[in-house]
C-alpha cells in the first residue's frame, strides 16, 4: 500500500536535479496561468514588442529564449510590426518579451519555475548563459516560462525547440538510423490548432530533410484549413499562393533555409513555416 501511494506521490511531482521537489500543476491552475500571460503580453505590446513563443525548454530552446529576449532595438532595424499597437521601443531597449512553453511532466515541469527564478534550466560550458537567463528575467522582464500551451494564441512568432532524437543503428554509419520525430508532429498540431493567421512559425530543431514539405507543411495546412475552411480553387490570389508554394517546397529539397506558406487565399499570406534545416547526415548545401 505504501508503494502504491509513493508512486502516485512520484507521479504528481518533478524532481529538479538538486532534489527540490515542484507539484506538478493542477486542471484549475491552467485558466490562472493563462490569464497571468494575457496580462504580460498586453503589458509588452503597449511597449511595441512583439511577443514570441518558444516550444520546448530543453538546451537549444532555453539559450534561444534567452537570446530572443535580450534582444534590443537597433537604429536599422526599426520597424513597425502589423501585431503591435504600441510604439516603436527604443533604440537600445529590448523590442521582444519571450514565452517558453515547456510540457508539465514529471521529468521536465521543474525546468518552468527554475527559469521563473532567473535560473537557466540547463548547463553549458558558455559562461554567457546563466547569465544572460538571469538578465532577461530578473532585470529586463522579458522572458518568462510556462506549462500552458494556450500561450500560442498570443504569439506573434514561434520558434520550435521540441527535441527530436537521432537513433543510430550501426557504427561509423550515421545514413543508416532513423530520427525519432513524434513529438515535433505533435507539437506542430497543437501549434496549427492555436496560434492567429498571421504567426509566424519557425523550426529550430534539427530535423531530417523533407521535414517541412512533408511533415510540417501538411499539419499546419490541415489545421489551418479545418480552422478558416478549404481555399477558394478560382480565385486568383489561391494561384499566386500556389506558385509561391511551389518554389519554396523546393526549396526544402535542395537544403539550406526554406519557407512555407498554406495554399489558401483564406488564410493571412504572412502565414510562414520556416525551416532552419540541418541534414543530420551530410553537410549543409551551398
Amino acid at each position: 500500500m505504501k508503494s502504491v501511494l509513493r508512486v502516485k506521490k512520484e507521479s504528481s511531482v518533478s524532481i529538479a536535479p538538486n532534489g527540490e521537489v515542484f507539484p506538478l500543476p493542477k486542471p484549475d491552475d491552467y485558466a490562472k496561468e493563462f490569464k497571468r500571460l494575457q496580462k504580460l503580453a498586453a503589458a509588452h505590446r503597449k511597449e511595441g514588442r512583439e511577443i514570441v513563443v518558444v516550444m520546448g525548454l530543453g538546451f537549444v530552446g532555453a539559450v534561444m529564449a534567452g537570446i530572443v529576449a535580450d534582444a534590443e532595438t537597433k537604429l536599422s532595424t526599426i520597424h513597425h510590426s502589423p501585431s503591435t499597437m504600441g510604439p516603436v521601443p527604443a533604440v537600445g531597449t529590448p523590442n521582444k518579451f519571450v514565452i517558453g512553453v515547456q510540457r508539465p511532466s514529471t521529468r521536465s515541469y521543474w525546468k518552468i519555475p527554475y527559469l521563473n527564478r532567473g535560473i537557466a534550466p540547463v548547463e553549458a560550458e558558455d559562461p554567457e548563459v546563466a547569465p544572460l537567463i538571469a538578465r532577461c528575467v530578473n532585470k529586463k522582464k522579458t522572458l518568462t516560462a510556462t506549462f500552458t500551451e494556450d500561450a500560442l494564441t498570443l504569439a506573434d512568432c514561434v520558434v520550435v525547440d521540441v527535441q527530436c532524437d537521432y537513433f543510430k543503428e550501426t557504427l561509423g554509419n550515421c545514413r543508416q538510423g532513423h530520427a525519432e520525430i513524434a513529438a515535433l508532429e505533435d507539437s506542430l498540431k497543437v501549434i496549427g490548432d492555436k496560434i492567429r493567421p498571421d504567426c509566424l512559425v519557425l523550426i529550430e530543431t534539427t530535423v531530417p530533410p523533407g521535414t517541412t514539405e512533408y511533415i510540417a507543411y501538411p499539419i499546419m495546412k490541415k489545421a489551418f484549413e479545418r480552422r478558416f475552411g478549404s481555399p477558394d480553387q478560382s480565385t486568383p490570389e489561391d494561384t499566386k499562393l500556389k506558385t509561391l508554394d511551389s518554389r519554396l517546397r523546393g526549396n526544402d529539397k535542395k537544403g539550406g533555409s526554406s519557407a512555407l506558406m498554406p495554399a489558401d487565399a483564406r488564410i493571412n499570406k504572412n502565414v510562414m513555416v520556416r525551416q532552419a534545416h540541418h541534414d543530420t547526415s551530410s553537410p549543409p548545401l551551398e
